[in-house]
């Protein structure tokens, strides 16, 4: 992965960073300085971290590693959705939506979020085409919760 100047960036720990420089001349190769987003929800802010031009803070793995371009989460339109749908998430073998009525969990297995109903494995209802988000990132980030839902 090349790294570049005003990119975005995944931490090792999922966070997310954004290269403000990518000349400064250090002894540790580290040419790079990238901004992390930190702390609580309530408080955040933006720590610096130095890199190489691989992304890696040092010779051992680093939670603050660089490991792939940054995906920002789809955004769903819950007004597309009837009042009890609480989730919407993609599937991998379709690549279609799916909306839920209860926070599924992802399965490997299935490539796909899906939850238990009695003893049958619920895998939602198909969103059409035209109100489905326009997202191409990982089937594992594509969970949506519906803002303000209180499990």
């Amino acid at each position: 992965m090349e790294l570049k100047l005003g990119k975005c960036y995944k931490t090792r720990d999922g966070r997310k960073a954004r290269v403000i420089c990518d000349d400064l001349k250090t002894r540790y190769n580290c040419n790079f300085i990238a901004l992390v987003m930190d702390g609580h929800k309530d408080k955040p802010f933006e720590e610096t971290i130095y890199v190489n031009e691989y992304g890696k803070m040092g010779l051992i793995n680093s939670d603050y590693d660089l490991v792939s371009e940054w995906i920002d989460k789809p955004e769903f339109d819950w007004s597309k959705a009837a009042a009890w749908h609480v989730a919407v998430a993609k599937a991998k073998y379709d690549r279609k939506w799916y909306v839920f009525d209860k926070i599924p969990e992802y399965r490997d297995c299935y490539d796909r979020y899906t939850y238990v109903r009695g003893s049958v494995l619920y895998c939602g209802e198909q969103i059409p085409d035209e109100h489905s988000p326009i997202w191409d990132g990982d089937i594992k980030d594509s969970l949506i919760i519906r803002p303000g839902y209180k499990q």
